[in-house]
This record gives C-alpha cells, structure tokens and sequence, in this order.
C-alpha cells in the first residue's frame, strides 16, 4: 500500500462535473426527466434532450462516489476516526439539512403547481411539505412524505445523504484495512484487481444489484451499488497499481461504455413505448436491459477516471516547477471550495425559471438557453456575495470558515427522475 499525494486532477474533474449539473439539469426539462418538463416541443427536441441527459447521468453519479471514495482514504490519512466524522458531518449532513429547509421546499412547490393543480402560495404550501414521517423503507435518508399529494422529496440532495451514511458504514472497514491484517488483504485484492481486465470485473456486484433490485428514485439508481463504488475509490487511492490498472484500460473501457450505453439508451424507448418500466421493472426485457446499464455505467466510471488520471500524470511529467500557480492548479482550489454550495444551490433557480419559461411560445433551443443561463447566473451570485462572504452561511453550505486552512478534496451530483 502507497501513500500518495492528493491529485490535482481529479479536483478539477469534480469542478468540471458539478459545475456542469447546471447544463444536465436544465436539459431534463426537454428530456422529460424533470421536476418541470417543457411540452411543446418536437418529438426530435425531445430525443436529443434524452440523448445528452441519459450519457450524462450513466456516470456522473458514479464517477463522484468514486472520487469520493479516494477522498475518504486522504482524509483518514490526516485524520483520527473521530474527527473523520465530525469532518463528514458538517461536510455533508448540515447542508443536506440546509438544503432540505431552503433549497427543496420551492422545487416541490413548482412541481405540484404545474402538475398537481396546487394553487395555493407558497407559505401556505410549507407545512405541506413538512407533512414528513420516519421510514426505514426509505433507507439511507429514513424520511418520506406522509401525505398524499407527496410534498416533501430529498429531490437532488439524495447524493449528500447516501454519501454520508455508507461512508459511515463503510469506516470500520476504512479502519480495518489501515491495520497490518487489513492492508494485507487490501493488497491483495487490489493486486488481483489490477491484473488484466480484472478491473472490469467489480461491474459484477453493480450490475446484478441494478438489473435485479432496479433503481429507486430520485437517485435513478439501486441503492446498494454505491458501497462497492466508494470502496473501489477508497483502494484505488491507497494501491498505485490500481490506479495504473484504470489508466491502462480507459480506453477499452470507454468502447464497451459506449456500446453498453447504446444498447440502454435505445431499449429504454422501446420498453417506455412497450408499458414496461426500464427502471425498476420485473419483466425480463427491463431486468436484462439494466444489466447494460451496469455494465456500461461502470465501464465509463472506469474510462472517465483512467483519462482523467492520465492527464494528471502528462501535467506532472510537463510541469517543470511543480506548486506554481496555473489555471489548472486556480480551478481545482477554487473548486474545491465552491463546488458543494453549487450543488446545494444550483436547481432551485432552475427549476422557479422554468416553471414560468416553458409555458412561452418559443423554440424550445431559445428556451433552454434563457433557463440555463438566468440559473448559472443566480447561482454563481448568491454563492459569489452570500455563501461565500458570510460565515454562518459557509458552515451551513458545508465550507470550512474563513482562515480554517485548505479546503479538503470533496465528498462530490445526480440525475434524477422525479415522482
């Protein structure tokens, strides 16, 4: 086992993803994949929507869970395990909270007042929306609504909350392989991971809990498989030949993704057109049509992180005078502060424009781009001028106060369908 510096790389592969949820999340109101949809559109609009949502969302989520598991291992690195959870809890937990208070409640709102006739105002809607019980069903969040019109949803902030609570679950294993008997067994499962092709087989355990469990929403995705993911992360960062294995095979990885994703995307419109639900359906075709999109899913996570990888490594062998200032090296600090209050912050404004844009009578490319570009901008400025001056609103949005020192790698977001 190796201990190995932080990587620059994935810093800015992290920023590049959550900054890019803006695009993702304002393209499934085209897509059909959205708390608000644009109906008045061509049946073409609605296909390339689909195309650009469903690449995206095959391996976002699990590329952030994998990075998030070589974050775990830097943080435990520098960290008893008691300040670890600390660290996790206010990382993590307080802006879940935040963001279940200020965030989600005017998302709900717009969506039942374009889709379940709420015509109430908003203050009067609150304790709808707080109508919530306690539900193990609802693992890991344990919260779900308990009136009948569905007002309360996790909606985007699900990714904070499975986070923390598997990389909880996962820490006693995170102790045990730092001890001698543990490293040694971590050794060698990383040794046999690392041989030929063998990094492909981890898909296993992803694709039979997909294709057999199915995915639940609003993550899109079987909750079981994010343990193996974080886990793979968490090895990858402590084992070099690991993280060669991804570098080695980001491209064949990256062909079968392609294809796997290909296969899934079409049979997706065949089996909605069909009455069978791709998603968490029983039925044979569904069951079968998941295992591609665990394979292809991990495939990309595997492609993605090995390109990324390798051109951290180029960086590094070019970079004459490592430490010195660069747009990369300003990316990833920036970053790695900015990116967990974007991801809090980022869909409310979408979904409040939205909510009023659709409706026009104009091209739906006019459309997204007033969407997408009024919510860019809103975002940036409330995280610009408030979350980031204001030091109550740092701890809420999960950043480190002022003069606390560098901001730690982040725990990384997160298609979803709605309801």
């Amino acid at each position: 086992m190796i201990c190995r510096a932080r990587r620059q790389e994935l810093d800015v592969l992290t920023t590049v993803i959550v900054f890019g949820l803006m695009f993702f999340h304002t393209a499934s109101i085209f897509s059909g994949h959205q708390l608000i949809t644009n109906r008045m559109q061509s049946g073409l609009t609605t296909i390339v929507a689909s195309l650009v949502v469903s690449l995206e969302f095959i391996w976002i989520m699990p590329v952030m869970m994998l990075v998030a598991g070589i974050a775990a291992w830097h943080s435990l690195e520098r960290r008893t395990p008691t300040r670890f959870l600390r660290e996790r809890l206010l990382r993590l937990g307080v802006p879940f909270l935040t963001g279940l208070v200020i965030v989600n409640p005017p998302q709900v709102y717009y969506y039942l007042r374009a889709n379940a006739g709420l015509s109430v105002g908003f203050i009067s809607f609150l304790p709808r929306y707080w109508n919530i019980r306690f539900s193990l069903l609802s693992f890991p969040y344990f919260l779900e609504s308990a009136g009948p019109e569905e007002a309360f949803s996790v909606i985007h902030l699900w990714f904070l909350i499975f986070l923390l609570v598997y990389t909880m679950l996962l820490l006693p294993l995170f102790l045990y392989m730092q001890r001698p008997t543990g490293k040694h067994l971590a050794t060698r499962i990383s040794g046999f991971l690392s041989r030929r092709f063998a990094v492909f087989l981890w898909a296993i355990p992803i694709t039979l809990l997909e294709a057999f469990l199915g995915a639940i929403w609003p993550s899109g995705w079987n909750r079981w498989i994010w343990p193996f993911i974080i886990l793979f992360g968490y090895l990858s960062a402590a084992d070099e030949g690991l993280t060669a294995a991804l570098v080695r095979h980001r491209i064949l990885a990256l062909v079968i993704g392609l294809l796997g994703f290909s296969v899934f995307f079409m049979g997706t419109g065949i089996l909605g057109g069909a009455g069978i639900d791709p998603w968490a359906g029983r039925e044979g075709p569904a069951v079968i049509l998941r295992f591609f999109k665990g394979i292809s899913s991990w495939c990309l996570t595997v492609a993605v992180v090995g390109i990324a990888t390798r051109i951290g490594q180029r960086q590094a062998e070019t970079d004459r005078t490592p430490g010195r200032s660069t747009f990369w090296s300003r990316l990833a600090a920036y970053g790695r502060e900015a990116q967990l209050p974007y991801y809090v912050l980022h869909q409310t404004p979408i979904i409040a424009i939205g909510y009023y844009v659709v409706g026009w009578n104009w091209p739906a490319v006019a459309k997204f781009w007033i969407i997408y570009l009024g919510s860019l901008a809103i975002t940036l400025l409330v995280y610009e001028l408030l979350v980031r001056r204001i030091g109550v609103l740092r701890v809420l949005f999960g950043m480190k106060p002022r003069g606390r020192g560098r901001p730690q790698m982040p725990s990384s977001s997160i298609p979803q369908k709605h309801h």
